[in-house]
């Protein structure tokens, strides 16, 4: 739930707005749309609703608010300053996914008198995807000489990705008015950052996995390589990096804990030093990579 720093004042009401109108979620209410095209951003849950997904029938999520449509004339001035963080956060199945959190803190002015709620936006850059949620006061704020704090944690992103936040208090200004938002940008590390490699996304694409890759040189021009097995995959794609036209290998193994792989090298011995890339289901994210390799015998 949105958080705030007085305890005296408005409480505000959650409205989801790329759920259907009549589906408004609310903290003991699920909007659970169908889940085909899922996009990368989603909505961790709040109170006791489960996680959300977004998806395709409410992309781009616009939240179009009725100050857009029916000015008001007077309006509340931006946010005074706002701070993201990146936090990790359990879902309620129990996974552990990235999370945006979102501190505001409002200007000590009378426009408080006319703030009727915020929206909050995440926009994934590099597809435009963006999602979006709007809180309604259900009361007018008041400043018991205090200024009014706000906290937000429920904008699940994805690992490697950048993302813009921005705050925009309700209503919104006349098309000729100051604009009443703040906008800062957030990278999320990708699954090589210590903290990330525990979060589940990263795990599910083997950000854990430690195939210890070993290459022995055989007779016959011949390259032994062992690595230990994902227990996530079955499936595993073996580059070979020694020769300008070698063609990538393949194998498939299914329950050994260590694999065991021969290569045939070509018949010249001035090669020697390989550099072998073991990856999983996923091998542009969850690749290892294992460079060197015994000395060729008599090699110049």
């Amino acid at each position: 739930m949105l958080e705030a720093a007085q305890s005296a004042g408005s409480r505000p009401q959650e409205h989801v707005h790329w759920c259907p109108k009549e589906e408004h979620n609310r903290v003991n209410r699920e909007c659970a749309p169908n889940l085909s095209g899922t996009s990368s951003l989603g909505l961790l849950g709040i109170g006791r609703v489960s996680s959300l997904i977004v998806t395709s029938p409410w992309l781009p999520g616009t939240c179009l608010d009725d100050s857009w449509i029916h000015p008001r004339n007077l309006t509340p001035s931006s946010p005074k300053h706002i701070e993201i963080q990146l936090r990790l956060a359990r879902t309620q199945h129990g996974d552990l996914v990235p999370v945006v959190h979102i501190e505001w803190t409002l200007q000590t002015d009378a426009s408080i008198l006319f703030l009727e709620g915020v929206e909050l936006s995440v926009l994934q850059l590099n597809t435009n995807e963006r999602l979006c949620v709007e809180l309604e006061f259900l009361s007018q704020l008041s400043h018991h000489r205090k200024r009014w704090r706000f906290a937000f944690s429920h904008f699940v992103v994805e690992p490697g990705q950048e993302y813009e936040v921005t705050v925009h208090h309700l209503p919104k200004p006349i098309p000729d008015g100051d604009p009443n938002h703040l906008s800062k940008k957030l990278l999320v590390p990708d699954c090589e950052d210590s903290r990330m490699k525990i979060a589940t996304p990263c795990v599910s694409s083997g950000s854990l996995w430690d195939p210890n890759i070993t290459v022995e040189t055989l007779e016959a021009h011949q390259l032994l390589v062992s690595f230990m097995l994902w227990n996530e995959s079955s499936h595993y794609q073996i580059l070979l990096n020694s020769f300008p036209h070698m063609e990538d290998h393949s194998c498939f193994e299914e329950f050994h804990q260590r694999a065991n792989l021969t290569l045939p090298l070509h018949s010249s011995n001035w090669c020697c030093h390989h550099r072998v890339q073991v990856g999983g289901r996923d091998a542009h994210r969850c690749g290892r990579v294992y460079t060197g390799g015994p000395s060729c015998q008599g090699a110049r």
